[in-house]
């Protein structure tokens, strides 16, 4: 078992070092495979590791706050996002303007863990439709806060 977890660390390292796409990809034991970005994963604990035997298993060691591209964008007339929080906590979704003005609050309150997405049709906080341009969305998860740029075009 050492043996093991001494080659998955060096295979770990070595992609770190040389991959040119940043991903660690992961060959599950029932034969899928899930890739995570490196900048997405905040810890590895290899201790108490036994075996992978499914997605699950791989998710409770590679635990992240992350927060993914927007699609499709550019969009007209709505956009799929989605975030994955690491554990329960305090979850705030906002998106703005380029002018840093508050557009619309999608979400505030508390979330368990897991992987979620929404739909943004354009609308703000009135249920008004937004004009054309650049925002700005953004999760907050307890003290910290994830953003990203999306193009809605009319």
């Amino acid at each position: 078992m050492e043996k093991r977890r001494f080659l998955i660390c060096v295979i770990l390292f070595c992609s770190l070092a040389y991959a040119q796409n940043y991903e660690l990809h992961v060959n599950l034991s029932d034969g899928t495979t899930v890739a995570y970005a490196i900048a997405d994963i905040e810890k590895i604990d290899f201790s108490g590791l036994t075996d992978i035997k499914n997605n699950q298993s791989l998710h409770n060691i590679l635990k992240s706050f992350r927060l993914m591209q927007n699609y499709p964008n550019p969009f007209n007339p709505s956009t799929v996002i989605e975030y994955e929080i690491p554990e329960s906590g305090s979850v705030e979704i906002t998106i703005y303007d380029l002018k840093g003005n508050l557009v619309k609050t999608y979400f505030h309150g508390n979330r368990q863990t897991g992987r979620y997405q929404f739909i943004w049709e354009g609308r703000d906080q009135s249920g008004e439709k937004v004009g054309s341009g650049f925002y700005i969305y953004a999760i907050r998860f307890e003290n910290r806060t994830l953003s990203k740029k999306m193009l809605l075009i009319k």
